[in-house]
């Protein structure tokens, strides 16, 4: 507990006047008695700051012996010379003033340790009647310990040690100061480990912890004693690096930082991990802040940038206002060297037969002639590479667009849009380019790949918005890939929604798909979007999105990607006139069951007078056996012919009792059954 210092002690050296009721033996012997059991340590020093006495608590406090301390200098009882000096002047101040001085101070132990006391000290006169200073100090240590404590955990990273954020802030103003004092530059890295999350999800964040710690001691060790390393948090870690003349210096010493961080980590539990890093790096004062905070934003930049590159370039770091240093990969070298050939897709509208559209789909040439598709070349560029691969496939699609149109050929054309490119430093761009063509842009649809993410959702929306006000068409595509369909359908300003094709590929080894596809179906009707199916690679397929009369289909059965020249004389050609009437194939008939029957169970349910008794009580009528004896099924006994015909029963008594639906359930599922078990046999 805190002792409260008061003057009681002060004049204990010098007996005062005794008071009338006792004598001056009983005086001397009570300030005796004072001095010696004050829980307070009581020093008493010399003008020359020899010690001249001292009581029990001071001797425990300090660990001495009161032999061993009076008569000796009371530098005995400091850490240094230097200690003792600067305590000179609180000594002075107590010795020549004629009020007390109180303070709080270090002293050394007989053992080494340190002492923390709070001091009150003031002139006194010695027996000899020179003049002393008696201190009388309490023993704060403990509270000194606690406080020092706060202040480390306020200015450290509990789990590394190392300076915190808000430790950074301070000695990035200090290190500043320094650098434009001396004239020197101050380099600030902000970096990441590369890698560290798949370290979390294999292993555990305690796992993760063991690494983040062994990172914070390699940095600690390969950084000079006159530089700076911190915590920002999660994996994120700044670098001040002082008194940098040249940039070969820091490349020496980011060299060894990449040396140290790059060796395997042992982990507690046996196992080998290695991470990696990127780096920004911001230099003061050459890139013109005298601002912590933007020399931080700027290094975030680099850093950003060097990420970007990540499997291309030739360092780890990238310095701010610089390019980055990288090798192109093949991919990137064809795109620079007009490598680009562009191939149209038809996207045919299933009503008319009619090619309403074209997808325009990259290829790269590379050096040998050899063509890349977009599962090879796409994993090899970056966000810029994007915007680039997409300005390139604009201009030439607004090109042949215009050349069509000199044919006589007005179509409109979709081109996909990688979200990364949906930023402030791409999308003006390309309504740029699209502003100064002659072709509207209302023919032009940027479709949206459904399963990637945005930078920045937000700036996204508004690019997105933008674009749309200015004409442009935009398609969600390959919606049903990623379990955020619903929310981006909702959420963007898109006018279309293209089915990703493996729900439709699969249609023939999973026939129930087909409901899936017609939920999408209703729900595009029921919403106003315009829904493409693509995917359509064989007849079969073209027979089932047909009967289902999905609005536009794309894929091989329609129309191969081609160069414009042969879609030219595609187009040019009779249009192929689609079946949207009666199936042709056995996958058809099971499409077709659903929205014929579907139509039908309504029509009892709400309009029964409408229903032709007749046609309806036995199946010869029905479209589907028409289709059915067109495919050569022309045994009546057939297991699908009796199922139908059994449906058909359903149906009709159905209309005398319509309390008894349910037999039209049971009728329809087993001719779902019948045509899945052939269709499986088949």
């Amino acid at each position: 507990m805190t002792q409260t210092l008061t003057p009681a002690v002060m004049n204990l050296a010098v007996p005062a006047s005794a008071p009338t009721q006792q004598s001056p033996s009983v005086q001397i012997n009570y300030q005796s008695a004072l001095f010696e059991h004050n829980a307070a340590g009581i020093l008493i020093v010399d003008q020359n700051r020899m010690i001249y006495d001292v009581n029990s608590s001071l001797c425990r406090m300090l660990m001495f012996r009161a032999e061993d301390l009076l008569g000796q200098s009371a530098a005995l009882i400091h850490f240094s010379q230097e200690t003792y000096d600067r305590f000179q002047g609180k000594f002075l101040e107590a010795l020549q003033s004629a009020h007390s001085v109180q303070t709080e101070y270090q002293f050394r132990r007989q053992d080494g340790s340190t002492l923390w006391a709070k001091i009150l000290g003031a002139r006194i006169t010695l027996s000899d009647g020179a003049p002393g200073v008696l201190w009388s100090m309490v023993d704060t240590s403990d509270l000194h310990d606690a406080q020092e404590k706060l202040r480390y955990q306020a200015l450290h990273d509990a789990l590394t040690g190392l300076p915190n954020r808000r430790s950074m802030d301070l000695a990035i103003n200090q290190m500043m100061a320094q650098a434009a004092r001396d004239g020197h530059a101050l380099a600030l890295m902000l970096m990441d480990l590369d890698n560290f999350k798949p370290v979390n999800d294999t292993w555990g964040h305690e796992v993760g912890d063991e690494v983040l710690i062994c990172i914070a001691e390699r940095l600690k060790s390969v950084l000079r004693r006159s530089d700076f390393v911190a915590r920002m948090g999660g994996d994120e870690f700044v670098l001040l690096v002082n008194q940098v003349h040249d940039v070969r210096e820091l490349e020496s010493i980011f060299g060894k930082i990449e040396t140290a961080i790059s060796a395997p980590i042992t982990l507690s539990n046996g196992q080998t991990v290695r991470v990696g890093l990127s780096a920004g790096v911001a230099l003061f004062p050459q890139h013109n802040s005298d601002n912590p905070d933007i020399l931080l934003r700027l290094a975030d930049q680099a850093l950003y940038a060097s990420k970007e590159y990540k499997q291309q370039r030739t360092r780890f770091w990238a310095m701010h206002g610089s390019p980055v240093n990288v090798q192109l990969n093949t991919a990137q070298k064809a795109l620079g060297a007009e490598g680009l050939v562009v191939c149209y897709q038809p996207i045919v509208e299933v009503k008319t037969g009619q090619t309403r559209a074209v997808e325009a789909l990259a290829r790269l040439q590379n050096s040998d002639g050899r063509l890349l598709m977009p599962e090879q070349f796409l994993p090899q560029l970056n966000t810029q590479d994007l915007f680039e691969l997409t300005r390139q496939v604009l201009a030439q699609a607004l090109t042949d667009l215009s050349r069509l149109d000199r044919l006589g050929i007005e179509i409109e054309v979709s081109i996909n849009l990688h979200p990364r490119v949906i930023v402030d430093a791409y999308i003006p761009a390309l309504q740029a380019q699209i502003a100064r063509s002659p072709i509207a842009p209302t023919r032009i649809t940027f479709e949206i790949l459904e399963g990637g993410s945005f930078d920045e959702q937000q700036h996204a929306l508004a690019h997105l918005i933008a674009l749309r006000q200015q004409g442009v068409q935009l398609a969600l595509d390959d919606v049903g890939s990623a379990y955020s369909s619903l929310q981006r359908m909702r959420d963007l300003p898109v006018n279309k929604i293209k089915l990703d094709q493996t729900f439709v590929r699969n249609l023939a080894r999973q026939p129930n798909d087909i409901n899936f596809v017609r939920s999408i179906q209703k729900l595009a009707f029921s919403t106003g979007l315009i829904l493409i199916v693509e995917g359509v690679e064989t007849d079969e397929l073209l027979d089932v999105l047909s009967v289902m009369r999905v609005p536009l289909i794309q894929g091989f059965a329609v129309g191969e990607p081609m160069p414009l020249d042969e879609l030219i004389v595609f187009l040019s050609s009779a249009e192929r006139r689609l079946n949207t009437h009666e199936p042709t194939t056995l996958l058809g008939v099971y499409a077709a069951l659903f929205s014929h029957h579907e139509l039908v169970h309504k029509v009892i349910r709400r309009n029964p007078h409408l229903v032709n008794t007749a046609a309806l009580c036995t199946s010869d009528a029905c479209p589907i056996h028409h289709a059915l004896i067109n495919m050569k099924i022309t045994d009546l006994d057939h297991p699908i012919h009796r199922a139908h015909h059994a449906l058909h029963q359903a149906f009709y008594q159905a209309l005398g009792d319509q309390a008894e639906m349910h037999p039209i359930d049971e009728a329809r599922i087993a001719l779902e059954q019948a045509i899945l078990t052939e269709l499986a046999l088949g």
